[in-house]
């Protein structure tokens, strides 16, 4: 999803209705595995994770390149991050991360 830029705003824009739901998990991961994530993208997942209205306790970004971890990371220095995350590529250790106390 390198240059469908659109398509993946998309598609997290509708991942984060069910992110909100009261009945969801507090703890979610997101694929960006073979995701070109540039500054727009990782400004607008960082704003909307930030400012959900119901608790969230853990974050895991799967997937995501040397810059796309950069962009991210600097994202959530300009919001306030009230939620733990890590930059995992192996979906068993995002699960284990995901479900630890």
């Amino acid at each position: 999803m390198s240059i469908h830029t659109d398509i993946v705003i998309e598609k997290f824009l509708k991942d984060m209705e069910t992110i909100c739901r009261p009945s969801s998990s507090s703890s979610i991961s997101i694929n960006l595995n073979e995701t070109l994530v540039q500054k727009d993208i990782a400004e607008l997942i960082v704003y909307k994770l930030s400012n959900v209205k119901r608790y969230i306790i853990k974050v895991a970004f799967v997937g995501l390149d040397g810059t796309g971890k950069r962009l991210i990371k600097s994202s959530l220095k300009n919001e306030n991050d009230s939620f733990c995350y890590r930059f995992i590529d192996d979906f068993k250790k995002t699960k284990e991360w995901l479900i630890s106390v």
